[in-house]
């Protein structure tokens, strides 16, 4: 396994790798706002890259401009946000407050840089670990264990939202079904294909 640790310019060994993304790069950070960071997110994703980013459901990533439209952006080429934790959820009260990067299921960032602009004057560090999949492996599983139900998706009034994907595919299956046995009403079915247009699926 090669392992390198960095003190310095660590927002530039981030973006270095994910410009060197060939096929997925999987986030879990508690706060992203660097404009540079999400600049490379955006470039990749307009490369096809399959890009899936859980935040913490913190003020601190919604009260910026630029982050809203480059979320927004991200969602419009087709990248899979989640913002995890809620009021009323008691599973996801506690903080998610991890700040790692699994790319390509090869490439793992993790250590206590935020990926914000400020966190760039801050003593951080992160290590970047290479080529040794029992290690990816097990950021992988953390990831698939902390993914929300819940994505971000873009309203008619270009607002962020977040909606249930699974139930919303569940509705739809569950109409589908009944329409098959009790002949429901196509108009029933059209409001759940309505539903899910209108989120930008």
């Amino acid at each position: 396994m090669a392992i390198d640790v960095y003190f310095n310019d660590i927002h530039k060994v981030i973006i270095e790798q994910i410009k060197h993304a060939q096929q997925e790069i999987l986030i879990a950070v508690a706060w992203l706002k660097d404009r540079d960071i999400y600049q490379a997110l955006i470039e990749r994703a307009q490369q096809k890259i399959k890009i899936e980013i859980i935040l913490a459901n913190h003020e601190f990533n919604k009260n910026n401009d630029y982050s809203d439209t480059a979320l927004k952006k991200l969602i419009n080429l087709g990248s899979e946000i989640f913002y995890i934790g809620e009021n009323g959820d008691h599973r996801r009260s506690n903080l998610m407050h991890h700040k790692f990067c699994i790319i390509d299921k090869n490439t793992v960032i993790n250590g206590s840089y935020n990926w914000t602009f400020k966190a760039r004057y801050n003593h951080e560090n992160i290590m970047l670990a290479k080529n040794e999949t029992e290690f990816s492996n097990k950021f992988l599983q953390e990831f698939e264990k902390i993914r929300p139900n819940s994505q971000l998706k873009i309203n008619e009034h270009n607002q962020l939202i977040k909606v249930d994907i699974q139930a919303i595919v569940a509705k739809f299956s569950q109409l589908n079904s009944a329409t098959e046995v009790n002949n429901t009403t196509s108009a029933n079915i059209c409001d759940v294909n309505d539903t899910i247009a209108k989120f930008n699926f």
